[in-house]
């Protein structure tokens, strides 16, 4: 893992997107719709219950709960396979 600062923007204006050092990272919709919502809750985060009414707009899933924490997962390793150090998880979401 690198260890080196890398510039990464998410951009959510137009198309879903994420941004290091100016590239942009190949995103699944599952992902966009994924960094779109922690984009729109903002900074402070919210808990694992919050975030799944928001990403799944109140529609229950069959996985519940899990369904959220696995998307959570999967753009995270996305993110570090691009050579970015994801922060370690805390006891809510966000997107730092």
């Amino acid at each position: 893992m690198s260890t080196r600062t890398h510039l990464t923007e998410a951009t959510c204006l137009g198309q879903v997107e994420l941004l290091i050092d100016g590239e942009r990272l190949a995103l699944g919709d599952d992902q966009r719709m994924t960094l779109a919502t922690l984009v729109a809750v903002g900074p402070k985060g919210v808990s694992k219950g919050q975030f799944y009414s928001e990403l799944f707009d109140g529609r229950p899933q069959r996985s519940g709960i899990q369904a959220a924490v696995m998307r959570i997962h999967r753009l995270r390793k996305k993110i570090e396979a691009a050579g970015v150090a994801a922060l370690p998880y805390s006891p809510g979401l966000a997107l730092v």
